[in-house]
């Protein structure tokens, strides 16, 4: 009798460790930018070590390698499919929609354009969520009850233009967490829990134009966190504990009275005041009103 149990349990093994999942997607045109689409909905993938394969039936003319994007919707897949990077080799759009997504991990192979995660589960953002997506220029993880960064998760995300993590519960930012994304324009952390923001927030976002921060807690900013943000042209800081205001930032003129007006947030400390400062190199020569020279330097 034991050793029938043992058979059965033998093949029920066997049978799981070989277990192919197949999929089927609808393809079609995405309606936007010629981008060729293949559609998952209500799908279920709970185990990450099984074969997974895709099938479905192509436009004309149209092959695997023909898919750019991918849109997962209604599914249950706590993890991004591995195989889909293999299956589609020039698939440059992820789109992840109430899915149950629990972590992002993208293979480093993955030379994604664009990933969108909204309406899943994913708690923290790791070090390992992005290794290796440099081509990556859009990033939104949004409503996706998000608490936690790791301090170097977007060490590898100096190509990303447009940041967006709206809609979750970050309640901290560790210094330079940010600092890798050099190239950032627009930058989101609208409805959040956020306290403060401190003096290294922003160091390596030169670039950045637009800043939301709306919708949060924060009650103390540092006087120098935006001092290094010269491309800035607005700041959304509306419902938050110490300020309820968008800034339009025009001119120095608007960037100091911006300073005045976060004067509780600053704690009272003085703000670093925008100047323009000039440098030359050569002689030059300065000349009085009737065009008498009075200095050569």
């Amino acid at each position: 009798m034991r050793k029938l149990e043992f058979l059965i349990i033998a093949v029920a093994c066997g049978l799981t460790f070989s277990q192919n999942i197949i999929l089927t997607c609808n393809f079609g045109d995405y309606g936007i930018d010629d981008l060729y689409m293949c559609s998952l909905g209500r799908i279920t993938v709970l185990d990450s070590s099984v074969n997974v394969t895709f099938n479905g039936t192509h436009d004309s003319n149209k092959t695997d390698a023909h898919v750019d994007l991918v849109e997962i919707w209604s599914s249950n897949t706590p993890f991004i499919i591995s195989q889909l990077f293999s299956t589609f080799p020039n698939l440059r759009f992820l789109n992840i929609y109430d899915s149950n997504l629990a972590t992002i991990v993208i293979p480093p192979v993955a030379q994604l354009i664009q990933l969108v995660v909204q309406g899943n589960n994913v708690t923290t953002i790791t070090r390992n969520s992005f290794r290796n997506q440099t081509q990556l220029r859009y990033l939104y993880v949004t409503h996706s009850g998000v608490t936690d960064i790791d301090n170097d998760a977007f060490e590898d995300l100096r190509g990303v233009q447009y940041f967006s993590l709206w809609n979750n519960s970050i309640t901290k930012l560790a210094p330079r967490t940010l600092a890798p994304l050099v190239n950032v324009l627009r930058l989101s952390f609208r409805n959040n829990s956020l306290s403060t923001i401190d003096e290294d927030t922003f160091l390596g976002n030169t670039n950045l134009q637009h800043l939301e921060f709306g919708g949060n807690q924060i009650n103390q900013i540092h006087p120098r966190a935006f001092v290094n943000l010269r491309n800035l042209t607005a700041i959304d800081l509306t419902a938050n504990r110490c300020v309820e205001q968008s800034f339009e930032l025009k001119s120095d003129q608007d960037w100091n009275a911006m300073n005045d007006s976060l004067a509780l947030c600053f704690r009272n400390s003085q703000p670093v005041k925008r100047s323009i400062t000039l440098e030359f190199s050569g002689p030059m020569t300065i000349y009085d009103e009737l065009g008498n020279i009075i200095a050569q330097i």
